[in-house]
């Protein structure tokens, strides 16, 4: 549930903090005590991404995340306190929902107050709500238990305040005896300083002779991407290669790289991380935006088409007419039909942030003028059902966001759909041959090229953006950019589109602003936490 207005938003905020905390501290130690902590924080970061939140900040032991959806925002304060005793200590948690505005670059306002002041008053494992909050999620699979009014301070009014004390029919559980918790606590233990110490000379040592190897060996072979599941602790340089580019868009200029796999195709933003499909080894990597660690994950066919959202990632593989589930926390993979058969099939994937709704286009042959398939992945039981099927040509591209999901062909042929019920709402064709999109901004932006793909070579120039308003189905003017569109993002209030030649083009306030080189070809662009991110294949 989330609606934006300028800088203000509709969201559910979290706030935690670790009960007892200057006791257990001392009762630790530093060492111990800072051990404790980054597996506290570790706990509370997996599960954010598990249920979507965003965290806002960290000061000490307690976090402020955000949600869009409230039910997410109370499964992930529940999961918390229950993950966490393993390290034999207990969260207080304190949600509420309201309008927020961006102060100092974070959401803040009288509902965030509000949610500090309730988090406050909860006890050991206990997760307060407001009752805006209960109110909003009715048959969520809650159970709560009054826990009267109260005012708050410094926040006006008079809150009626609630308890979690089941999720889904079971009850939460019970708090960690005194003993039991002290023994958890009893079993932290940091390495040996002998042994972190070594560690560390160690790692200097390795990367002194990889830097040798390096100057004799991988400086000749600069344009080769790195080998298929390699991982990092941080961003690489700038260096030729297939990788992922995070753009500084204040600056205008990539200011990290990332190593990725084999011929990365599409990029996308979600769950707390970067995620990118890589065509040739059939993988796709995942990028912490806050670490720059890389996981791999391998999926059974090429793909194509990745998207974030609806508490998982989603990669089309249209050679086998599938669609991969990744687990965001777990990193696990299931596999889902969509009876289309193998082929070269066109295919593409979007999830509605309004209603968690995931969504997908596919062709049914590879060649023009044939049916293209749209519709749902149900994220409970993994299945695929068709709303529409519609005639295209030969590509097509799909976007979805703010309560609406839009389906554009290489043809030129537009179709807005309800995603509650799959209605068509609206159908147009503006003319042009449309290789991406994204909603953002109050429109739906499409990216075009001259050429058709398939069947024309892939132009030098001749791309273009359009926008389509959400409110009226209006259609703006056609901005010209450089190479055929690879992608779109929306960051802040500007609009950013990839192109095959290398560059991504900044448009704000309707202005076309100088292009950012990113080298080889840029093959998708995705925003997230305030960069762009862009996949580049080096060509």
């Amino acid at each position: 549930m989330r609606r934006r207005a300028g800088d203000q938003a509709l969201v559910t905020v979290l706030f935690t903090d670790i009960v007892g905390s200057t006791r257990i501290a001392s009762e630790l130690g530093d060492r111990r005590w800072r051990v404790l902590l980054s597996r506290h924080h570790r706990i509370v970061r997996e599960e954010l991404r598990r249920f979507a939140g965003r965290e806002v900040d960290t000061a000490g032991d307690g976090f402020y995340a955000v949600f869009d959806e409230p039910s997410r925002a109370v499964r992930c304060a529940c999961a918390v306190s229950d993950r966490v005793r393993e390290l034999g200590i207990e969260i207080r948690a304190g949600l509420n929902i309201g309008e927020t505005e961006a102060i100092g670059g974070k959401p803040g306002g009288v509902a965030v107050h509000a949610a500090s002041r309730i988090m406050s008053l909860a006890g050991p494992a206990e997760v307060l709500v407001s009752s805006m909050v209960r109110d909003l999620m009715p048959g969520s699979g809650f159970t709560f238990e009054d826990r009267g009014a109260h005012e708050l301070r410094d926040v006006a009014g008079t809150w009626q305040l609630s308890a979690v004390t089941a999720v889904d029919g079971a009850r939460r559980k019970a708090l960690l005896s005194a003993e039991e918790a002290a023994n958890r606590r009893a079993e932290i233990e940091p390495p040996p300083l002998l042994q972190r110490r070594s560690g560390r000379i160690g790692a200097v040592a390795v990367g002194a002779v990889i830097a040798v190897v390096a100057a004799l060996v991988v400086a000749p072979l600069a344009t080769r991407g790195s080998p298929a599941g390699s991982a990092s602790p941080g961003p690489t340089a700038t260096r030729p290669g297939d990788r992922l580019v995070r753009i500084d868009a204040a600056k205008g200029k990539v200011v990290a790289a990332y190593d990725v796999g084999d011929h990365p195709t599409a990029v996308a933003f979600g769950e707390g991380s970067v995620w990118v499909a890589n065509a040739n080894d059939r993988t796709v990597t995942r990028v912490d935006p806050a670490t720059g660690r890389t996981d791999t994950i391998h999926v059974p066919a090429i793909p194509n088409a990745i998207a974030a959202g609806a508490g998982a990632v989603w990669v089309g593989q249209g050679n086998a007419g599938v669609v991969s589930r990744i687990d965001p926390v777990l990193l696990t993979t299931e596999t889902i039909d969509l009876g289309v058969g193998a082929g070269d099939h066109s295919l593409s994937i979007a999830v509605d942030d309004a209603t968690d709704s995931v969504w997908v286009s596919t062709s049914t042959a590879s060649f023009g003028g044939v049916p293209f398939k749209i519709g749902r992945i149900d994220p409970d039981t993994k299945t695929f059902s068709v709303v529409k099927t519609v005639i295209g040509d030969t590509f097509a591209t799909l976007a979805a966001g703010s309560g609406s999901v839009w389906f554009a062909s290489s043809e030129g042929s537009i179709l807005r759909l309800d995603p509650r019920s799959g209605r068509t709402i609206w159908r147009g064709n503006l003319g042009k041959n449309y290789l991406a999109s994204t909603v953002g901004n109050g429109s739906v932006w499409l990216g075009s090229a001259l050429g058709r793909p398939g069947r024309d070579p892939v132009p030098a120039a001749g791309g273009a953006i359009r926008s389509i308003a959400l409110a009226t189905n209006s259609a703006g003017d056609t901005v010209s950019i450089g190479g055929a569109t690879t992608g779109i993002a929306v960051l802040g209030q500007g609009v950013y589109a990839s192109d095959i030649l290398g560059f991504v083009h900044p448009y704000i306030a309707s202005v076309v602003g100088n292009a950012i080189p990113v080298g080889g070809e840029a093959t998708g662009i995705a925003a997230g936490q305030g960069f762009l991110w862009v996949s580049v294949n080096e060509r």
